[in-house]
């Protein structure tokens, strides 16, 4: 029947889709001569009309005749060991800030699509419109047009050139389903943990339970999403909220990343992947380890400092305070300034001298305003004089805490 409306021979030989299909399928019942209609809709790629249907009759032949034709494929579970052997890929799509993925990345990820499909990790969405191309001849954007060639679409340059032929399979979308992803992840993470109390803090972070550590219970974390600027610099924020948790592990899915959070050492989980001859998935060990080395400095080390962990990211260390994640240029050459006043002695810079070089005239500004009400008068106060500011070291007494948040240009 589908050969014959949408064969070769028909308008329909180079589609490659349909938003929506109707089937009437006529039938009868066993003993009962008369011809009844069972008409079925079709739309998008899990969609059907047959849970409206009032006749459970009508429903388990409809379901039966979709599953009999292969439009309807059923979940089946993906297999605990061919899980933990395609964690690292899965990790680095939960890392994804697009909530769509092309089949040309999963491909180079090395997964298999349909597998993913049927264990409810992806769902197929429409191709690719817009392509990027990238080759000695043409640079920019593409678009995807249909091709004669069966399997293949064509691409065109920005100026209607001929860019080639890439398989459909590379131009296809696919959403991936972040929350079954994401307790899929977390169920491969328990081994790891001696107390698992899952508690989604944000959307970027979750906290795990606790690990032993000589002796200790360690709160556990799992974040993503830490190479952006504006969520590393968001969980901070959280995450120093949450201070009498005390000093905790947050496992991160990104490869760039801060060293702290927080009052909390950053490690990153696919560094500390155990070998594929070992049952458990993580080298424990090694996790221990970057812990008790980053210790001290998640207390806030022994002098004030500021470590750039990237051209825009680092952290700054003050002892007796949780470390505060920095982002960007302006605000990490802010804090080096007061570090190095106060390493000096003379501890006051006027603003004047503080801002040099930078756009903004108060280091105020460089802020969002909840990061900036958090750090005020904790990491950054007024010097002794009115446009002067000090970084302020553990049980120094704060000053100017009357004065006008926001600063007049200078």
């Amino acid at each position: 029947m589908s050969d014959k409306y949408l064969g070769t021979r028909n308008i329909f030989r180079r589609a490659e889709a349909f938003s929506r299909i109707a089937i009437a399928v006529a039938y009868n019942r066993v003993g009962d001569e008369k011809e009844r209609t069972l008409n079925l809709t079709i739309s998008g790629t899990k969609s059907c009309n047959l849970q409206s249907k009032t006749d459970p009759e009508e429903r388990a032949l409809g379901f039966a005749l979709l599953k009999e034709w292969g439009i309807l494929s059923a979940f089946r579970q993906i297999a605990p060991d061919d899980l933990q052997t395609i964690f690292p890929q899965l990790v680095q799509l939960h890392d994804r800030v697009e909530d769509e993925v092309s089949g040309g990345y999963l491909l180079e990820l090395g997964l298999d699509v349909s597998r993913l499909i049927e264990g409810g990790l992806l769902e197929r969405r429409d191709r690719q419109d817009v392509v990027l191309i990238d080759d000695d001849d043409l640079d920019g954007e593409g678009t995807v047009k249909p091709s004669t060639t069966e399997g293949m679409v064509n691409t065109v340059g920005p100026f209607g050139e001929d860019a080639g032929k890439r398989p459909v399979s590379d131009v296809e979308m696919f959403a991936i389903n972040g929350q079954w992803l994401h307790e899929t992840l977390m169920r491969l993470i328990k081994p790891l943990l001696s107390k698992r109390t899952a508690q989604i803090l944000d959307p970027d972070l979750t906290l795990l339970g606790a690990m032993q550590v000589d002796g200790a219970e360690v709160p556990v974390y799992f974040a993503r999403r830490l190479n952006d600027p504006k969520t590393a610099q968001r969980l901070d924020l959280a995450l120093r909220a949450r201070n009498t948790a005390g000093v905790g592990i947050i496992l991160a899915a990104s490869e760039e990343m801060p060293s702290h959070l927080g009052s909390n050492v950053v490690v990153p989980l696919l560094s500390h992947l155990a070998s594929a001859d070992e049952e458990i998935l993580f080298a424990r060990d090694g996790i221990e380890l970057a812990y008790r080395n980053n210790l001290s400095l998640a207390r806030g080390g022994v002098s004030p400092r500021v470590v750039r962990t990237g051209a825009q990211s680092g952290t700054l260390f003050i002892p007796g305070k949780e470390p505060l994640h920095l982002t960007g240029n302006d605000q990490l050459t802010i804090f080096e300034r007061l570090v190095v006043a106060a390493g000096k002695g003379s501890p006051d810079i006027q603003v004047k001298a503080l801002m040099e070089g930078f756009e903004s005239r108060s280091p105020q500004q460089t802020f969002r305003k909840n990061t900036w009400d958090s750090i005020r008068d904790v990491y950054i106060g007024k010097g002794a004089k009115n446009g002067y500011w000090r970084l302020m070291l553990a049980g120094q007494p704060t000053e100017g805490v009357s004065d006008a948040l926001v600063e007049g240009p200078v």
